[in-house]
């Protein structure tokens, strides 16, 4: 079905309400500054490098060494603290 001309122009309620609606578009710079560049570069999230690793053989290598790695540097710590 092949649609010609204007299906709105025997709407006509239809037609009066949308052409009611006006929109004002604020005008927007093309072109973005350096400092807006780089203030979007330092305001973005940085990757997260564990995310790598979650799925592949290196994950229990890694999550292991640091369950088991993270308190025997806190009990080193506290050892050489109380000496």
């Amino acid at each position: 079905m092949k649609l010609s001309g204007n299906p709105f122009k025997s709407e006509y309620k239809l037609k009066q309400h949308l052409d009611s609606d006006h929109v004002e578009v604020p005008d927007f710079p093309k072109t973005v500054s350096r400092f807006d560049r780089l203030i979007g570069f330092l305001g973005s999230p940085a990757k997260d490098p564990v995310e790598a690793t979650i799925g592949n053989d290196l994950s229990v290598v890694f999550h292991v060494s640091l369950l088991v790695g993270v308190p025997i540097l806190s009990l080193i710590t506290i050892l050489f603290m109380t000496l």
